[in-house]
C-alpha cells in the first residue's frame, strides 16, 4: 500500500514537471537511492519493507566489490557499511581491508600464537618427567596342556602327582614360599581351635579331617582331633587318633633342640598317651590304660600339672580294675 502511493505521487509530480516518464529500471534505481539515503539519515517519513531493504544492500555488496577489485578499498568499506545499514540483519557480511591492514592483522595473529605457545610452554614446565623404564621379572608355573574332564579323567596318584611337581617348581622359583597345601592346613587347623574353644566339637572335627586329608604329618591336628572325639564320646575314634599323633611326634628328633623346644614336644607326646589313656579307660581296658599312664608319666617328668593329671587317671584305672576283678569274681561265682 505504502509503496503503491509513493509511485503514484512520483508520476504525479513528472505529469504536474512536464518531464519525460522514467523507465522500470531509471524508477527501481531512483527507488533504491532514496531508501538507501532514508535509512542512512535514520528518517521513518518513508515507507520501506524488508524485501527493498534486502536488495538495497546487496546492490551496495555488489558495488563494494568491484571497487576492491579494482583496488580502491576505501569505497569499497563505504558500500559494504551502506549495506550494513539498509540491512543490518543480512549475515552475509565482507570485510575488505588494505595491505597494511591485513598485515596488521597477521601480526596480531602470529603474536596471538606466540602467546599461547608460550603459555603451553609454561604449563608444560611444571609437568614431572616420564618415570624410567625398569624390567620386572615375573616367575610362572610350568604351563600344562589340559583337557575337558569328558574327554579323560586324571586318577588319584596322578591328581597327587601333578600337584607335588607343581609345589615342587614352585619352590624351586621361590624356595622361601609356603606352597598353597601348607597355608591351607595351618588356616584349617586354626579353624579347628577355634570351633574347640566355642565348644563346637562335631565342626572342630570336621576341621582338623580336612587338615589332615592336607597334610597326613600334621600330628597337631590328630591330637586335638582325638581330643574333640574324646569329648563326644567317640572312645574308638580317639584312640586311634592319638596313636596316629603319638607314632607321629616320635618321628621327631629331639637332638639338637634346646630345653624348651624339648619339654614341648615332651609334653605333646605325654598328652596324646593321656588323651589315649582316657579312651581305654572309657572302653574298659584297664591294662591299656595303666601303660599309657606309665608311659606318659616318663614324658612329663617336668610337667607338674600333667603328673596331677595323670595321678587322677591312675586312680580311675584302678576303679576300672577293681570293677573287672569283682565282675570276674561274679561270673566264677555262678
Amino acid at each position: 500500500g505504502g509503496g503503491g502511493g509513493g509511485e503514484r505521487r512520483r508520476e504525479e509530480e513528472l505529469k504536474e514537471e512536464g518531464a519525460k516518464p522514467l523507465s522500470k529500471t531509471e524508477e527501481q534505481q531512483a527507488r533504491n537511492k532514496e531508501v538507501a539515503d532514508e535509512l542512512r539519515r535514520g528518517r521513518t517519513g518513508i515507507s520501506v519493507n524488508r524485501f527493498e531493504c534486502e536488495r538495497v544492500a546487496a546492490e551496495q555488496r555488489t558495488i563494494a566489490d568491484a571497487y576492491y577489485k579494482a583496488g580502491f578499498v576505501a569505497e569499497a568499506k563505504a558500500h559494504e557499511q551502506k549495506a550494513r545499514d539498509a540491512a543490518p540483519w543480512v549475515e552475509d557480511r565482507r570485510e575488505y581491508e588494505t595491505p597494511e591492514e591485513a598485515a596488521r592483522r597477521r601480526e596480531a595473529e602470529d603474536a596471538k600464537l606466540a602467546e599461547e605457545e608460550e603459555r603451553r610452554r609454561a604449563v608444560m614446565a611444571d609437568v614431572p618427567a616420564p618415570r624410567q623404564s625398569a624390567k620386572v621379572e615375573l616367575n610362572f608355573s610350568k604351563g600344562k596342556r589340559s583337557m575337558p574332564a569328558r574327554e579323560r579323567l586324571e586318577t588319584d596318584e596322578e591328581v597327587a602327582l601333578r600337584e607335588a611337581e607343581d609345589i615342587r617348581q614352585k619352590k624351586i622359583a621361590n624356595p622361601d614360599a609356603k606352597g598353597p597345601a601348607e597355608d591351607q592346613g595351618l588356616w584349617l587347623k586354626q579353624r579347628g581351635d577355634h570351633f574347640y574353644r566355642t565348644r563346637d566339637y562335631r565342626a572342630a572335627i570336621n576341621a582338623y579331617t580336612s587338615c589332615v586329608d592336607l597334610d597326613k604329618r600334621n600330628a597337631l591336628a590328630f591330637s586335638n582331633r582325638a581330643l574333640c572325639h574324646l569329648r563326644l564320646g567317640a572312645f574308638a575314634e580317639c584312640v586311634a587318633d592319638a596313636t596316629t599323633a603319638f607314632d607321629l611326634l616320635k618321628r621327631v628328633k629331639l637332638e639338637g633342640k634346646d630345653e624348651e623346644e624339648r619339654a614341648q614336644a615332651m609334653g605333646q607326646r605325654a598328652r596324646c598317651l593321656f588323651r589315649r589313656g582316657i579312651a581305654h579307660v572309657r572302653l574298659g581296658m584297664a591294662d591299656q590304660a595303666l601303660a599309657d599312664v606309665d608311659a606318659a608319666a616318663k614324658h612329663a617328668e617336668d610337667n607338674e600339672e600333667l603328673k596331677d593329671d595323670l595321678q587322677e587317671l591312675r586312680r580311675a584305672v584302678a576303679g576300672c580294675e577293681a570293677v573287672r576283678l569283682k565282675g570276674e569274681g561274679d561270673r566264677l561265682f555262678r
